[in-house]
């Protein structure tokens, strides 16, 4: 049985044909299993391809993030394709000039506001969640060699951290 998936390849953060950050984007993976999603992400070979897996009328939107191997949290170039291409598809209403919508992700609820008119999206800006400190590593010998500074020029700054 031949199934099929609509699917664009989409380069985020430029206006150049084959610039930028590729991304597939699937608007519509409402039907789709985990392991289709998987499967599709290994055959675009993009770094990430974001899933449309639910659509609210709230402008909530459910959102899944492949990379050829795994499932990830997040994505932001993908998040930027996706809602470009979204909007592109009259599936954001522009009419305003800025809509803000929600995309639902493994990392969370977060706010993405598309600006634009009638002929079509100019910017896409996203939230993200704030990051997660792992630790102080402080300035080590060997960190101070890779980036090829002296110790006095780190004595008044704060500790690197993961």
């Amino acid at each position: 049985m031949t199934r099929m998936v609509a699917l664009k390849l989409v380069d985020a953060f430029t206006d150049e044909l084959f610039g930028g950050n590729p991304a597939g984007v699937v608007t519509d993976a409402s039907d789709l299993s985990d392991g289709e999603m998987q499967l599709i992400a290994r055959e675009v070979g993009a770094s990430e391809t974001a899933f449309v897996t639910k659509r609210e009328e709230d402008g909530h939107f459910t959102v899944r993030f492949f990379t050829p191997t795994h499932e990830v949290d997040l994505c932001g170039h993908a998040t930027i394709a996706l809602f470009w291409v979204l909007a592109e598809e009259g599936g954001i209403d522009l009419s305003s000039g800025m809509t803000r919508v929600r995309q639902l992700t493994r990392a969370g609820l977060l706010d993405v506001e598309v600006v634009g008119s009638s002929h079509g999206p100019s910017r896409v800006i996203m939230t993200q969640v704030p990051p997660k400190s792992c630790g102080e590593v402080g300035w080590t010998d060997e960190l101070l060699r890779v980036l090829g500074i002296g110790r006095p020029l780190v004595r008044d700054l704060p500790a690197p951290e993961i």
